[in-house]
């Protein structure tokens, strides 16, 4: 499938983004030989055709949150090559899908899968546009006041207070960029013995749908679970849209 992709996308009229084509056309003939290079190379050639999109532009009065998904995001989500790639990763490791995918073909997408998220989650960690909170200034001098001078349900509220309310939830801020079910990935990761990755993808995915930072503890503490209204049903890191 390597070999095809790189036939297919940086052939003569491609419409693929210059850079590294050369690269790949010149591993095609080794990826024909060898399997174990082909599947190296590959999560590498999604994420350059993906990338290879371009991303959406922010607004002039966009908020933060906005422009840094626009600034750590692997293309764009409603490009053709994202929606080509995700249809066909989401039928590859969808449980109930007919089609007969072998273990090694798996793994090659998880690999692919986790390379993206690495990506958008390290932009995420290191983007300068990360903002503080306005009121932490004022919440600290607040804080230092003398308890003698305030009641400590007084004190609470005035902390309260002095934040803006919470934006609403639009899902995780990064993710493995393709519009993939997170269910679908953790129940991958579970048979192919990636335990933790089984766990991460399953919380997040959870997250995204009922819009909590706790899924783990409300489920351990029996409490009740709503969907939240702004549901997100992937695990792609672009939110809703």
């Amino acid at each position: 499938s390597t070999c095809s992709i790189i036939s297919c996308c940086f052939s003569k009229g491609s419409r693929v983004g210059k850079g590294d084509q050369d690269f790949f056309r010149i591993c095609q003939g080794l990826c024909a030989k060898e399997a174990n290079f082909a599947a190296s190379i590959f999560p590498a050639l999604i994420f350059y055709l993906l990338d290879s999109e371009a991303r959406d532009i922010c607004q002039e009065n966009s908020g933060v949150r906005d422009i840094i998904m626009s600034n750590i995001a692997i293309g764009s989500p409603t490009s053709e090559m994202n929606s080509v790639i995700s249809g066909c990763f989401s039928r590859m490791l969808c449980p109930n899908s007919n089609l007969q995918v072998a273990p090694q073909a798996i793994a090659v997408i998880l690999n692919t899968l986790e390379l993206l998220r690495a990506i958008t989650e390290h932009r995420f960690l290191t983007s300068p546009e990360h903002a503080k909170n306005k009121a932490t200034s004022a919440q600290k001098k607040n804080s230092s006041l003398s308890k003698k001078r305030r009641s400590r349900n007084a004190s609470e509220t005035a902390n309260v207070d002095s934040f803006a309310p919470s934006p609403e939830w639009r899902g995780f801020p990064y993710g493995v960029v393709l519009r993939v079910s997170g269910l679908d990935v953790a129940n991958a990761c579970f048979k192919a013995k990636r335990y933790y990755s089984a766990l991460y993808y399953s919380e997040m995915s959870m997250q995204n749908l009922i819009g909590s930072g706790t899924f783990f503890e409300d489920v351990a503490d029996d409490s009740s679970l709503k969907h939240h209204l702004a549901t997100v049903r992937d695990i792609s890191g672009f939110g809703v849209l």
